[in-house]
């Protein structure tokens, strides 16, 4: 009888505790409050300047040559240069 009521309250554990996974994980949570605010050409091209300046530390040619090469495309666009 005592092996009996052990594993009663065992699944009785296993079945709150599934419950609370199942609410806990179907709640949705989100930080954007729905309104969104495009980013000014100026701060877009302060952005592209950092990532440039940070092409320094990029260790391999190729991939600092297409990334200088993407980065000068988006300044064009953007900084108007």
């Amino acid at each position: 009888m005592r092996n009996l009521r052990n594993r009663v309250s065992a699944l009785a554990l296993a079945v709150v505790m599934a419950f609370g996974m199942t609410s806990v994980f179907s709640t949705k949570v989100s930080a954007f409050d729905g309104t969104f605010t495009a980013p000014s050409d100026g701060q877009i091209c302060d952005s592209l300047n950092k990532a440039e300046a940070a092409l320094a530390y990029v260790t391999n040619p190729f991939l600092k040559a297409l990334l200088q090469k993407a980065i000068d495309a988006a300044q064009g666009q953007y900084c108007g240069a």
